[in-house]
């Protein structure tokens, strides 16, 4: 892993850290396994996720300041049905995505580490999850 991915990625574990999110639990059978886990608070973003797209929305603006104007337009000069279109962009980017890691997932034991790490549904799978049911209550 390159030096600035690798950067920004420990940003984010520390950030999350620091949010509550994750923590960082020691491993009593190891000294040199050790692990994040998802705290409740985690697990309650998680789980919304999948239940409506309002997490998806509040994280927008930053995809959008992160991607650049010429992959998404800013949501507050969006109609609704603009920020739909938006959101279902951003579910297609993180399919794309996962599809080109899982991918890449060659061999079995990595694959089996990988899925018991992260579950064997894909994160896209979540968000147009949301997506569907803010669709289904009406709320975009």
């Amino acid at each position: 892993m390159n030096d600035k991915l690798l950067f920004w990625v420990q940003k984010g574990i520390d950030h999350l850290k620091d949010q509550g999110v994750i923590d960082y639990v020691l491993n009593p059978h190891s000294n040199n396994k050790n692990y994040y886990v998802l705290m409740p608070k985690g697990i309650f973003l998680w789980d919304e996720l999948s239940k409506t797209s309002n997490l998806l929305e509040i994280y927008y603006d930053d995809l959008w300041l992160e991607m650049g104007p010429n992959q998404l337009q800013i949501s507050r000069k969006n109609k609704i049905e603009d920020k739909l279109y938006e959101c279902i962009k951003i579910c297609s980017h993180y399919a794309i995505l996962e599809q080109q890691l899982f991918s890449n997932l060659i061999n079995e034991d990595i694959q089996k580490k990988y899925f018991i790490a992260f579950g064997e549904i894909p994160f896209s799978t979540y968000l147009i999850n949301g997506v569907k049911a803010s669709l289904k209550r009406g709320c975009l």
